[in-house]
């Protein structure tokens, strides 16, 4: 058996508050504390050790030091790639991850004895999402379709691209023989949930972008407001508050929902709620409503192509309104939620239940054994 690997994480900055920098910090972690591997996190620049999450003091983290504050962004890329090929060199890894940004471009390109695998944090279709968002009509689909395309090939050169559900993975692997999937993992344990059923709060989590479809939660909610007001939404999430205040505020909701913010008690605040709303647009996997469903929370999410209707089981554990955007089909499900208390209690039963396969050994356990195969498999290449 493989014991003491030698790992390295790549990404280009650790100090976001999003979900990808909470599972990076919780996986090299536990790989450097119960399984002994020696674990890095190399960023492109800023310290690790400002990530708002915690990393055990096992993992080293190694800043590059690339200036990303210049405009010349091939350059700066340029400096990433050769700072990585440098360091890779120097320091003998037997795993080399790519964590999906721009280094996916490039890691494979580097020849040293480590070998690269890549794991993605976002959806097959996230790409062109963003490119549509940033580019309206047909040049936004244009762009998205050819991005989409360099990512493939890009991913198609490492050894294993990992993805976040087995819906994303069927979409990858029309294009790739080498894709597998591997849940991310929850660090939230509660075998013993006391639900509130008198609890007169909805929570929803996640970071203040559009893609994350707040301003459809928004609208619902002035929906439910006219049967409920005595019930509240909060959203926690750290971004730019202005567009989704003026909404608010336009649909005369401001005693309703709050804008919490940031928050590092996520699950302190989770315990405290009725039940959960994801509205997202787009989902690589949904972490959160793992979260939630482990707090004794039922879930009420949007059917993303990928990643969310993987983790609830409709009417079991929480409710999935069919279609994308459906903001009357999003605050009916609301309201019937807020309306069968005993309902809610069932479903955070099951959502317990539900949970347990996210917890952290369960999934790392998963990670372990890949990169013990892929050693393995590259000893038995070179005997042969």
């Amino acid at each position: 058996m493989t014991k003491n690997m030698r790992i390295a994480y790549c990404i280009e900055n650790m100090s976001g508050h999003g979900g990808m920098e909470k599972i990076i910090s919780q996986k090299a972690s536990y790989l450097a504390e119960i399984f002994g591997h020696h674990v890095d996190i190399l960023t492109a620049y800023g310290d690790a050790k400002d990530c708002p999450f915690p990393i055990s003091q096992k993992v080293t983290t190694v800043n590059l030091g690339i200036n990303f504050d210049y405009d010349k962004i091939k350059n700066r890329y340029k400096a990433w790639y050769f700072a990585l090929d440098s360091h890779l060199h120097s320091n003998q890894y037997d795993i080399v991850i790519s964590t999906g940004g721009k280094d996916l471009d490039f890691l494979y390109k580097i020849k040293d004895s480590s070998i690269k695998i890549a794991e993605f944090h976002f959806a097959f279709n996230t790409i062109k999402f963003w490119e549509k968002k940033d580019f309206p009509g047909l040049r936004g689909g244009i762009i998205g379709i050819l991005k989409t395309a360099r990512a493939i090939r890009n991913a198609s050169k490492y050894e294993k691209f990992i993805v976040l559900s087995a819906s994303d993975c069927k979409k990858w692997n029309r294009f790739l023989p080498n894709c597998i999937f591997i849940y991310n993992p929850i660090d939230i344990k509660h075998s013993d949930i006391k639900y509130d059923s008198n609890s007169r709060t909805v929570i929803n989590i996640g970071r203040l972008d559009p893609i994350k479809g707040h301003d459809l939660l928004i609208k619902a909610w002035e929906s439910v407001y006219r049967q409920h007001k005595d019930w509240e939404l909060k959203i926690f999430g750290a971004g730019e508050k202005t567009r989704l205040q003026k909404l608010i505020n336009n649909l005369h909701l401001g005693s309703a929902i709050k804008l919490m913010g940031h928050t590092d008690k996520v699950e302190a605040e989770l315990l405290q709620a009725s039940f959960f709303v994801l509205s997202s647009r787009v989902e690589g996997f949904g972490l959160v409503i793992a979260e939630a469903q482990a707090c004794g929370l039922p879930v009420i999410t949007f059917n993303t192509p990928v990643g969310p209707a993987e983790i609830v089981n409709n009417n079991i554990d929480g409710t999935i309104v069919d279609k994308v955007g459906d903001i009357n089909g999003l605050s009916q499900a609301i309201i019937r939620m807020m309306e069968s208390p005993q309902t809610r209690k069932e479903m955070s039963a099951s959502a317990v239940k539900n949970s347990i396969r996210f917890q952290k050994d369960e999934i790392m356990e998963q990670w372990n054994h890949l990169f013990i195969q892929l050693i393995n498999d590259k000893r038995h290449n070179i005997q042969a």
